[in-house]
């Protein structure tokens, strides 16, 4: 069984490439099984990361996956990874990191969502965190969300799940600690 983290990066790598090879275009087709040889996977691997992507709407698939492009959604996934918030700058977000982070607190918001439907956090906060980080210097506001993240992490309506959402959020944001 492959562990998620080198399930993660093969379809990473996958997307990736494809935008890089396509410059972001998505009207350009790419062979991804033959990228994936080129990019030393197994065709294993390969598969899985095709399903991935298409099940998420990163790529579209044509001829049995042989022909694929990116989709917008991939481009948007590929560019806010590539897109690093320096959070430690004393002046304030740009207009694209803006975007990206209110990306990723939306996913953060989905992944608590499935987690339990029972699960007591106040979304509001999550989206009051966000309106705070329009008004504020990036290195401001990194104490703040540490701040607020480790009332999340010690608050009793999280499940164990929520507390690892919340880590991993702060991980993907590379503010943590």
């Amino acid at each position: 069984m492959k562990s998620i983290q080198r399930k993660d990066q093969v379809r990473f790598d996958m997307l990736k490439e494809i935008y890089l090879l396509s410059d972001g275009d998505c009207n350009i087709m790419i062979n991804f099984n033959e990228l994936g040889t080129r990019k030393g996977f197994d065709s294993k691997e390969v598969s899985s990361a095709y399903n991935y992507l298409v099940k998420e709407n990163m790529i579209e698939g044509f001829g049995a996956g042989s022909s694929t492009r990116i989709t917008h959604e991939g481009v948007k996934v590929v560019e806010s990874a590539l897109r690093v918030i320096d959070f430690d700058e004393d002046k304030p977000f740009a207009q694209y990191e803006i975007y990206q982070l209110s990306e990723m607190l939306d996913d953060f918001k989905g992944k608590i969502e499935r987690l339990e439907l029972g699960q007591v956090v106040i979304f509001d906060k999550i989206d009051e965190v966000f309106q705070d980080a329009k008004k504020m210097q990036k290195k401001d506001f990194k104490k703040y969300f540490i701040e607020q993240s480790k009332n999340w992490l010690t608050a009793q309506s999280l499940t164990v799940g929520g507390k690892v959402a919340v880590e991993a959020m702060l991980e993907g944001l590379k503010i943590y600690g």
